[in-house]
């Protein structure tokens, strides 16, 4: 949820509405948050009024519609922002929307990650 907020708010600030941004990928973002995982996925909207408005956007889109609908997911993030966006010179005011999917890493493997960060590599 923290990433989510965090991503809506730097995309009202800094005017954009992609995935990919300024460097930052929503994988980058997640990790900085501290939830290390297994899957992940994200979803934007931008200009809705109403939350059923947007999961009917995201349900009418395959690539969304996978994303909510995908076993790989378990945990769940929303970050819903108010702002004002520029595009094209012109500001309007708006409701900027993350929604971002996942499942953490087992512990299992978190373990085996942090053995092989302190390993030499051969």
């Amino acid at each position: 949820a923290n990433a989510a907020r965090l991503k809506s708010k730097d995309m009202v600030n800094r005017d954009y509405f992609e995935h990919y941004a300024f460097g930052v990928s929503p994988w980058d973002l997640m990790k900085n948050a501290g939830y290390d995982y297994l899957y992940a996925g994200e979803n934007l909207a931008m200009d809705f009024r109403t939350s059923e408005g947007i999961v009917r956007a995201w349900m009418n889109s395959p690539t969304h519609r996978d994303n909510l609908l995908n076993p790989d997911f378990e945990d769940v993030g929303v970050g819903v922002v108010k702002g004002v966006y520029t595009e094209e010179e012109v500001d309007r005011n708006t409701i900027m929307v993350t929604n971002m999917l996942g499942r953490e890493k087992p512990r299992l493997f978190k373990f085996f990650d942090r053995i092989r960060s302190i390993l030499p590599l051969y």
